[in-house]
């Protein structure tokens, strides 16, 4: 399973439940048992150890609220800990013989579900994510809050973050629906009998909306989704048939090599291999429109990559089965229906891997551009060389060529993403379930906002702003509301005990 996988099976089961249980008939329905009441909970306790630990994982806790960089992140995971631990404390986990379990009641089976993704992400996709933090350590003196290098992972960070809070505020709505049962333990730890909760999931509530408000003002990355445990690559071995399908064998071997991204120099020329292979194969079937829209972005692709370069990376495995595949398409006359689908789709999945590879290349310097030559040193006998230079790859280096991989990226399909799963449906059905199941008479998170807690802004809060450098209007627009709003408490200890308030801006 993969990051998108794991957070993809949440998302979905969390969105069942919160439809369900918007549904009349489901009121209908018998009451948990007390066995069942406990089973949910203890699912949930799962739940929400993963959506704590993967938060606390990537979120720093050495910074304050006021962090223009993570304050508003940082407010979440300080709120969700203190709920999680005060949760889990009277409701542990769920056990392995839980896990394994079936349930008829389709309520708890779907908690089951859940459970199950979120406890096997915690035992093979939680490495990935904690070691987000460390792929690229910040360089002093350098800002990152663009989310470029040398923190690419800041925007892979959020994305968890925002996708933390987003089940976060599943799991409190549908605490709302269920806790009137008796034995029922609310997020928080109080039990619902005793008429008072031991931590209030109010200022979660307002946490998690905050911070959503300032993520989403982010262009977030997916690849985070790729990230985490993976079989290792099908290839077809032995010798290869002739035809259309060794053809398409060869295509999945492409595909499966992928997995691991090659080096620029490989790159640069596999994108040359698929060009050829694209407008051969149309040729045979009669200019395909699909296949024509490839043929247009993969000529955008050629022209931006030729200057491409970079020694970091893997072997050319892919390349050589690419060209594989051109030297088998030359005896091809035809190409049935079906034999045109899977070609479709092999060619989309490899079109999503280097579309993939290309922008976190760019990110993380693993491919460069040629950019000029200069006069080396001189040598023995005072003989100068010219040595190619090489440059990061931004707008300025590259202007066509991140545009192209990203116009390459849109044109594949969802599914052929992330294996099975599909990550932006998931967040845009758990998204639609959590407006729908939000009622007016609940606490719901845009009523709890209010208006800002301040008029103006504080003297330290208007330094952080003009010192920082915000990768767009949006960004810096959101954490000015943030600011606004966050409360001027931070861990329960006022921030400016014993010195009165701060001043505000002039």
């Amino acid at each position: 399973m993969t990051y998108a996988q794991t957070a993809t099976a949440l998302r979905t089961a969390l969105s069942d439940l919160l439809v369900d249980a918007d549904v009349p008939r489901a009121r209908t329905q018998r009451p948990l048992t007390a066995e069942e009441s406990r089973l949910v909970q203890a699912y949930r306790a799962s739940v929400l150890t993963w959506i704590n630990r993967t938060t606390q994982a990537v979120v720093p806790d050495d910074v304050a609220r006021a962090d223009v960089r993570w304050g508003p992140a940082r407010h979440f995971a300080d709120h969700l800990n203190r709920i999680a631990v005060a949760t889990t404390t009277l409701t542990p986990a769920a056990s392995t013989l839980d896990l394994g379990t079936m349930n008829p009641n389709p309520t708890v089976e779907s908690w089951r579900q859940a459970a199950v993704a979120a406890t096997i992400g915690l035992d093979r996709e939680f490495d990935a994510v904690a070691r987000l933090p460390q792929l690229h350590p910040r360089t002093p003196g350098r800002p990152d809050i663009t989310g470029t290098s040398p923190g690419r992972n800041y925007a892979e960070r959020l994305r968890v973050v925002d996708d933390n809070a987003a089940l976060t505020n599943a799991l409190i709505l549908l605490d709302v629906r269920i806790g009137g049962r008796p034995g029922w333990h609310r997020l928080g730890g109080a039990r619902n009998l005793s008429g008072r909760r031991e931590v209030s999931t109010d200022g979660l509530l307002n946490a998690l909306e905050l911070c959503r408000r300032w993520t989403r003002a982010h262009d977030l990355p997916t690849t985070v989704d790729e990230r985490g445990h993976r079989a290792a690559p099908e290839v077809t071995p032995g010798p290869v048939r002739p035809g259309m399908p060794g053809v398409l064998a060869a295509l999945r071997n492409t595909a499966a090599r992928l997995d691991a991204r090659p080096n620029g120099e490989a790159m640069r020329l596999l994108v040359r291999s698929q060009a050829a292979l694209t407008h051969d194969l149309a040729r045979i079937t009669g200019d395909d429109p699909a296949l024509g829209t490839r043929r247009a972005r993969y000529r955008q692709l050629v022209e931006a990559t030729t200057n491409l370069g970079g020694k970091l990376g893997g072997p050319a495995l892919a390349l050589l089965d690419s060209e594989q595949a051109r030297a088998l398409l030359v005896d091809v006359t035809a190409v049935t229906p079906a034999e045109r689908d899977q070609a479709l789709d092999v060619l989309h999945a490899i079109d999503h891997k280097i579309a993939t590879h290309v922008r976190a290349g760019a990110t993380d310097a693993t491919y460069l551009v040629a950019h000029g030559r200069e006069l080396a040193m001189p040598g023995p006998g005072g003989v100068r060389r010219a040595v190619q230079q090489w440059a990061r790859i931004d707008a300025t280096t590259a202007p066509v060529l991140l545009p192209a991989a990203r116009a390459l990226l849109e044109t594949t399909p969802v599914s052929s993403t992330a294996g099975d799963a599909v990550p932006g449906q998931s967040r845009a059905d758990l998204d639609r379930a959590v407006t729908a199941a939000t009622p007016d008479r609940t606490a719901s998170t845009s009523s709890l906002l209010g208006p800002p807690a301040r008029d103006t802004l504080t003297r330290a809060d208007l330094a952080r702003l003009r010192a920082a450098s915000f990768p767009s209007p949006a960004v810096e627009a959101a954490t000015h509301d943030y600011l606004l709003r966050r409360p001027q408490r931070s861990g329960g200890v006022p921030t400016n005990k014993g010195k009165g308030k701060e001043p505000p801006a002039r």
